[in-house]
């Protein structure tokens, strides 16, 4: 007779594994991984989180960058626009890799 667990079962005793022997050296150096890296929960949720950010970043940039055309440049503003650009650039990939993530 075969057992079935449910999901929410084996991802918790999963995580007690990782959490009995995550100071035992050796123990996940053989393919094993911990729970949260090998399945992890909604990844499109959490990708269309990043992604909305990104957007509300990019607009935000797209401010920045309209207000370095102003009578005063200053170093504040050009660091402000480059900073604010490299995050919604990085908010954004990383929303669209979660979204076409595979839930396993």
């Amino acid at each position: 007779m075969k057992k079935t667990f449910s999901p929410k079962k084996d991802y918790i005793d999963e995580y007690k594994d990782w959490q009995g022997n995550q100071y035992n050296p050796g123990h996940f150096t053989g393919g094993r991984t911990p729970i949260w890296l090998s399945r992890p929960g909604k990844p499109k949720l959490l990708g269309s989180v990043f992604f909305i950010f990104g957007l509300a970043y990019g607009a935000w940039t797209i401010y920045e960058i309209t207000e370095l055309f102003s009578i005063e440049v200053t170093l504040y503003k050009i660091a402000s626009a480059t900073f604010l650009s490299v995050l919604s650039i990085l908010l954004l990939l990383a929303g669209i890799i979660l979204m076409r993530k595979r839930r396993n």
